[in-house]
């Protein structure tokens, strides 16, 4: 939240966010974190973002990647290995007046 909250601070209200992060059954372990779709909306919203571009990819065994719906996607578990991302381009939300 605290790198999402300064890349927020810093950039241009034009510019956007390029997010990819492990995805499925929520969880973490001792190197990274696993977002379901309610924890990375919240992430976001609570960084300041909001969503443009949503893509959902899950790991197929030939070593290649399958875009898949979010609705799939978060039923992997990715605990032992990371099976499935989300990637996502975000705007900074509209500056409210301080």
């Amino acid at each position: 939240l605290h790198a999402l909250q300064a890349i927020h601070g810093i950039l241009k209200p034009s510019g956007r966010l390029l997010l990819t992060v492990p995805f499925g059954q929520l969880g973490k372990t001792s190197w990274y974190r696993i977002y379901d779709y309610r924890a990375l909306h919240s992430l976001l919203t609570r960084a300041g973002f909001q969503a443009d571009i949503e893509d959902f990819w899950l790991h197929r065994g030939n070593g290649g990647w399958a875009p898949v719906p979010w609705t799939q996607a978060q039923q992997i578990d990715s605990a032992e290995k990371v099976q499935a991302v989300a990637c996502v381009v975000a705007s900074p939300e509209s500056q409210q007046t301080h």
